[in-house]
Formats: C-alpha cells, sequence, structure tokens
C-alpha cells in the first residue's frame, strides 16, 4: 500500500484528477456527464454527472484492481480489520450472491436463518447448496424476526456438521443484530465459514 493512510481517498482523489483533465467523453454513460441530459445534470448536480465515469485506465477497473481501486480496497479492509475487501457494484444483492457463490458448491450444507433475503435463496439456487434453516423467534409486540440466538446455531451446528457456513443477516432489515462475535466463534469452531 506504500504511503496510503486513513486519510487518502483514492478513488475519489483519481475521480477529481481525471475530471480536471477535461477530457470529451464518446464512451458510456450517455449522459455524457451531464452535456447529454441537462435535467439528470440539474437533479443531481453538475459535481455529481462529471464524476459518473467509465472504468478507464486512470481511474482503474474493478474487475480487476490494479491502481487506485486496488488501493481504496486495502484501505477498506484495514479501516475494517479484515485481511480483504472488495467493492462491488449492483446492490448488496450482487455482494451476497458472490460471497454465498464463493464459499459453496452443488451440494454444501449452508445454515442460515428463514428470513434471509431472496438473494440469498437465488445464489442457492444457482450453485445447488442446501440450505438448513434456523427459524428465528418473533417479537411478539412487533411481529418483527429476531436474530438467531446462539443456541439455535449450535444446535444446527451439532446437527449438521458437515456444513461448510452459517450465514447471518446482521443486521436484519429491522436493525436486529445478531450476537456475532458468538457465532462467528462458533462456526471457526466447527471449520465453517461465517457469512455476514
Amino acid at each position: 500500500m506504500g504511503i496510503l493512510s486513513q486519510t487518502s481517498a483514492p478513488v475519489y482523489e483519481a475521480l477529481e484528477r481525471f475530471r480536471k483533465k477535461r477530457v470529451v467523453p464518446f464512451d458510456v454513460p450517455g449522459h455524457k456527464r451531464g452535456r447529454g441530459n441537462p435535467e439528470l445534470r440539474e437533479l443531481l448536480g453538475e459535481k455529481c454527472v462529471n464524476l459518473d465515469v467509465n472504468s478507464m485506465k486512470p481511474l482503474d477497473n474493478l474487475c480487476h484492481p490494479v491502481s487506485v481501486i486496488r488501493d481504496a480496497e486495502e484501505l477498506a479492509a484495514e479501516a475494517f480489520g479484515a485481511a480483504h475487501a472488495f467493492f462491488m457494484v449492483g446492490g448488496t444483492t450482487s455482494s451476497v450472491q458472490s460471497m454465498v457463490l464463493s464459499s459453496c458448491k452443488a451440494g454444501d450444507k449452508i445454515i442460515l436463518p428463514r428470513n434471509v433475503h431472496k438473494s440469498v435463496i437465488n445464489a442457492l439456487v444457482l450453485n445447488g447448496a442446501i440450505p438448513v434453516y434456523i427459524n428465528p423467534q418473533v417479537d411478539s409486540k412487533l411481529g418483527i424476526s429476531l436474530g438467531m440466538e446462539i443456541g439455535e446455531v449450535a444446535k444446527a451446528i451439532k446437527a449438521n456438521p458437515d456444513a461448510t457456513a452459517v450465514l447471518v443477516n446482521n443486521p436484519t432489515y429491522y436493525g436486529i443484530c445478531s450476537d456475532l462475535r458468538s457465532i462467528v466463534k462458533l462456526a471457526h469452531e466447527h471449520n465453517m465459514l461465517c457469512l455476514v
């Protein structure tokens, strides 16, 4: 990573350098930095549409980052205390699917709460992994699903010691968090990944 620090913003800084070069766009996106769509420029602001550009050498490439995106991912990993961080596009759906697809294969069992997002189910359909569901408790007053209880995760692991991973919604759409530290510890003790 070299001279980068948490005060660096490699992608933004590269975008600003590129914007100042005043390169004329002949590629996507079609709004041509707002020149092709004045309504969009008015809605989002000139600075926003000026920074909406395609992958190119000075800005790196998300599919194979080698410069500013790689540097930003390394800074993100450092900030989160992770070994690696990967930037994704396509919202959380593509991130969740990538996580599941890269962790499980056809026939692998994965322990997960019943209230997972449909992106998890879609990933299981794509790769043929077998879900082992944990039914979270429901708050009787609010009528919302709660997090996975550590005891329920332990039971599922004991009944399925061959599972590859435990997946945790953390937080849920209602802001409910499971005891992530305990679930990760339990999964790792049984040589399982913990996907969050």
